[in-house]
């Protein structure tokens, strides 16, 4: 019986749905989730490592975690821990975002699809010092402001905002996510959020 090949993953990362309401491969995006984690991981644990402030902040949680029984590892597996749980938040918090773009809950895009690149540009053209890691936090804390994601983008609560990736890190993010979707058709799935 002859297998079924797999999808191949493009080397430019998940390439846009242009209709919203198609089934999502979950095998392919599996793929590219998968790659994308490993990418986040070696670029936040070079960011905890390099940063003498965020390498005596972890290395403080650390203990205080030893202290009230929250762990038994040592520091260096604790540390991985703490990356791979930050990498899959910004990953997670990233899909969430292209859901809410793809299924037309929000009035403007901000990671992909028309106007996306629009609003990014702006953004940089506005603070040229930021970083696409600057941009996705704030599409992040705009999302916040809502009722609806309050919560979930919460930065007290969110671990996307405990350690960031480098501006590199945030621009292989993009090249994951922030494809343009070619003429994508207005969903009526609901309401958008709220203009955003």
């Amino acid at each position: 019986m002859a297998q079924k090949k797999s999808p191949k993953i493009s080397k430019q990362g998940l390439q846009p749905q242009p209709d919203p309401r198609a089934p999502v491969d979950s095998k392919l995006l599996l793929q590219h989730l998968t790659r994308l984690m490993k990418t986040l991981e070696q670029d936040l644990l070079e960011r905890a490592d390099g940063s003498k402030g965020l390498t005596e902040a972890l290395k403080a949680r650390h203990e205080h975690d030893v202290s009230v029984e929250r762990t038994a590892d040592s520091y260096d597996p604790w540390r991985r821990g703490v990356v791979t749980q930050v990498a899959a938040a910004w990953v997670l918090n990233l899909v969430f975002v292209r859901v809410l773009e793809d299924r037309g809950l929000v009035d403007h895009n901000r990671i992909a699809g028309p106007g996306a690149e629009g609003s990014q540009g702006e953004f940089l053209k506005l603070a040229p010092f930021l970083t696409e890691r600057d941009y996705v936090l704030t599409v992040f804390r705009e999302l916040s402001h809502f009722e609806v994601t309050r919560e979930l983008f919460d930065p007290k609560r969110n671990l996307a905002f405990r350690i960031t990736p480098s501006a590199e890190g945030a621009k292989a993010c993009f090249r994951y996510f922030g494809r343009v979707a070619p003429k994508s058709p207005p969903s009526a799935l609901g309401k958008p959020i709220r203009d955003f």
